[in-house]
């Protein structure tokens, strides 16, 4: 099954899977007889069991996400393997999740391998070396800014190709926030109460006023890039709880 040895060359060199965790899948794979049912197969087994980059804290995750299988069976059956590197893996970071994408790039939930950390992943393209230079003076400032309303900046770097050649793209490492954003809050819960309302908007201004002193302008707040953390509105809290 050559296409499945391909796909175990691409799984292992971006370290979704370690050796032993793929070679334990195509003995699977090959024993289920066809292509498309051998691959079905490994995917079973490589989900079924916790990824060799996992730390012990419950719950354990999936070996595959519901995303990576998606993509891998996506390239697999269309003859696209040579594009799964791409949807898998970024430099050091596995991308387990897509969380959204706009106009400048995509957002994805992402394991870093070194240090051993989860994060938000924004891709950009930045083509000419003045957008280039704009971009890294910029991201130098941001990894300065330390606010509990701004999401830590952890790193920034240019995506390497299969050949480890730098592209166009660039990648931005973010701290993972747990929370709900505030424009499906509202969707779901409804007017918030002007306590709460009035703290939040403390909370946000506070951390805007970092990052002007620090001499950027975010430019794009808006309800959907507003994460609600910790306590919420709801028939369990008041305002007096905040």
């Amino acid at each position: 099954m050559p296409e499945l040895g391909k796909l175990g060359q691409i799984l292992t060199s971006t370290r979704v899977c370690s050796k032993p965790q793929w070679e334990k899948a195509l003995a699977e794979g090959i024993a289920a007889g066809s292509e498309v049912e051998g691959l079905l197969a490994t995917i079973r087994v490589l989900a079924a069991e916790p990824p060799h980059w996992w730390d012990g804290k419950q719950p354990a995750p999936l070996g595959l996400t519901e995303y990576q299988q998606a993509a891998i069976r996506s390239r697999f059956v269309d003859d696209e393997l040579p594009l799964l590197r791409r949807d898998l893996a970024l430099n050091q970071f596995l991308l387990l999740g897509k969380l959204g994408q706009g106009g400048q790039g995509e957002v994805y939930r992402a394991r870093q391998l070194n240090p051993p950390r989860f994060a938000a992943v924004k891709t950009l393209i930045r083509e000419t070396d003045m957008r280039r230079l704009r971009f890294e003076q910029e991201a130098r400032s941001m990894m300065k800014i330390q606010h509990p309303a701004v999401a830590r900046f952890y790193l920034y770097e240019r995506v390497r190709d299969a050949g480890g050649e730098p592209t166009d793209e660039y990648l931005i490492a973010m701290e993972f926030v747990h929370g709900t954003p505030l424009h499906r809050h509202v969707q779901r819960v409804g007017i918030v109460p002007w306590r709460f309302a009035v703290h939040w908007a403390i909370q946000l201004l506070g951390g805007l006023a970092v990052i002007h002193r620090n001499g950027l302008m975010h430019g794009d707040v808006k309800p959907e890039n507003v994460m609600v953390v910790g306590l919420q509105p709801g028939p369990q809290a008041s305002a007096s709880s905040m």
